[in-house]
């Protein structure tokens, strides 16, 4: 994986808020929790995001979702509340899937390219 990108895949029962990030990956029994003070997005990275299962439940001052990329969701079920963007790419955003609810934010997906090609998106 490059520097700058994060990848989540099938992180059933992921919790995620502006100042904890908890991953559980389902096939092991070990739980990394890294705590970032310097931050209130969700989930950030520098090239791009890349979704494809799981449940979150993400509620943020900043940015829910944030790249500086591309971001990419290919499935799962995200819940977002957010005083800021629930979706935010610099690039482009890819939706093929999956359910999203944006329940708050000042804007729901922001990204220079959006493309939804199936799922459930409420915003």
């Amino acid at each position: 994986m490059e520097p700058g990108t994060s990848e989540v895949a099938d992180t059933a029962g992921t919790d995620t808020n502006s100042a904890d990030t908890e991953t559980t990956d389902s096939d092991t029994t070990d739980t990394d929790t890294t705590e970032e003070s310097d931050s209130y997005k969700g989930i950030k990275a520098g090239n791009s995001i890349t979704i494809s299962g799981g449940t979150f439940n993400i509620n943020s001052s900043d940015d829910a979702i944030h790249s500086d990329g591309d971001v990419l969701i290919s499935d799962g079920d995200i819940t977002i509340s957010t005083g800021d963007d629930g979706i935010h790419a610099e690039n482009q955003v890819d939706i093929e899937n999956g359910t999203i609810v944006i329940e708050t934010s000042y804007e729901g997906i922001e990204g220079y390219y959006i493309y939804i090609y199936d799922g459930d998106v409420s915003v």
